[in-house]
């Protein structure tokens, strides 16, 4: 367990080059443990990381068992659409609902109306809008 608490704090701390050594030293760890990093890299909106965790075989539409999400609904929900991008051009699941009901053009909607505030998220109106720009230009539903 311990060199997967070292991806997801180095994957925390936006340390790339930590994450690179890691998954060189255990190339199974990023298929094993790349999903729930990869919704670490989406909340931090780390689009490079979030790259380098696919590419290195990361699930794509991962579902954590808490809030039964994907990465692209993580990427929404915190306003973060460059991760959106990498995702959506990889081919994610734009109109996963998450436990809550919610999509990911969903959250980033309750965003910009600054509906996500009482759960953390914080990001300015703007960035939602843009994201939520971004799921409609890929077919997203609310």
């Amino acid at each position: 367990m311990g060199a997967a608490n070292d991806l997801l704090e180095a994957v925390r701390g936006s340390n790339l080059e930590l994450v690179k050594a890691l998954v060189e030293q255990e190339p199974a760890l990023a298929r094993a443990q790349g999903g729930e990093a990869l919704l670490v890299a989406a909340e931090r909106g780390d689009a490079e990381l979030a790259e380098f965790l696919l590419a290195h075989g990361a699930e794509l539409d991962y579902v954590d068992a808490e809030q039964r999400d994907t990465p692209l609904g993580w990427a929404a929900f915190y306003g973060k659409r460059n991760v959106a991008e990498v995702l959506l051009a990889r081919g994610a699941n734009r109109n996963h609902r998450a436990g809550d009901g919610f999509t990911p053009l969903g959250y980033a909607l309750a965003g910009a109306r600054g509906e996500l505030m009482k759960w953390g998220a914080f990001a300015p109106p703007e960035d939602y809008l843009a994201v939520a720009e971004l799921l409609r230009a890929h077919g997203a539903i609310e």
